[in-house]
């Protein structure tokens, strides 16, 4: 529904508003094109995940491949996501930038790995959840690097088991857990991911909020082991909590967790190259 809005406006709509509305339209039109595309790992993966129950207010997914960032860890797979899209068509940011509103650095993705068994599970093909956990925080710092932060910190501080959640057919583990780490909000424009997303005006939080304040990331996260597709695919879904200048405290995870239970169990694994709807 979402692409063939899209395509409607991109057609009907005058140049002058093409122009106010470009930051919409690069996102829409990024995340239709990503889907369109085949990147070499996702090829060598074979499968990817499509988001079937995407939630009012969050983005057409996006991907990413993985390699670059996870060379260190000596993994290679690709990164499939949403966020808080923009809330009008003519809004100059994504609502996951924006401190006012729930979405504010808030995530859902799904991480597709080659192989993985010896990295992600224990005996019995239980998922390593403090695997989980070490490679969350390694992204998140990778995040904020590529953001702009001058001190990049993420620090995951545990989890707790949750009810399984119904996702490709059986029940798959869930934990809740924490990651105390830094927002990526600036004023910096400088950095292509912050031209992607976009960022409110400096005027409109500097008065509560510092570039790169101290956050806490609370989401669910867990994932699974399939020999016979020969991947270790991973979820997460996060909100922030975290304390303004003037001593008001803020949980956004409360207010989209039912949201990222949706998106969890809305996951279904297709073969690449196929299309959807």
């Amino acid at each position: 529904m979402k692409r063939t809005v899209f395509i409607l406006l991109l057609v009907a709509m005058p140049s002058t508003l093409i122009f106010y509305s470009f930051h919409w339209l690069r996102l829409q039109a990024g995340a239709w094109l990503g889907e369109r595309s085949i990147t070499d790992q996702e090829a060598l993966n074979g499968v990817r995940p499509v988001f079937t129950q995407l939630p009012a207010g969050w983005m057409s997914p996006m991907k990413q491949d993985m390699n670059s960032v996870w060379e260190p860890l000596g993994l290679r797979g690709t990164h499939y996501f949403t966020f808080g899209e923009p809330q009008t068509i003519i809004s100059k940011f994504a609502q996951r930038s924006n401190p006012e509103s729930k979405y504010y650095q808030a995530w859902f993705g799904v991480y597709v790995i080659s192989g993985g068994e010896n990295r992600f599970t224990l005996p019995g093909n239980e998922i390593d959840i403090e695997a989980l956990g070490r490679l969350a925080q390694f992204d998140q710092i990778a995040r904020l690097k590529a953001m702009g932060d001058p001190q990049p910190a993420a620090t995951w501080t545990g989890f707790i088991r949750q009810d399984r959640i119904l996702m490709e057919g059986a029940g798959r583990p869930c934990f809740e857990g924490t990651i105390v780490s830094h927002s990526d909000l600036t004023d910096r424009r400088d950095l292509s991911p912050v031209r992607l997303l976009g960022m409110p005006p400096r005027s409109r939080w500097e008065d509560t909020l510092s570039p790169y304040h101290p956050l806490t990331l609370k989401g669910i996260y867990g994932g699974w082991h399939s020999a016979e597709l020969g991947v270790t695919i991973v979820y997460y879904g996060c909100g922030s909590v975290f304390t303004t200048h003037t001593g008001v405290r803020m949980d956004y995870y409360q207010e989209i967790k039912q949201d990222l239970i949706q998106l969890a169990e809305g996951v279904k694994m297709i073969a690449v190259g196929r299309m959807i709807g």
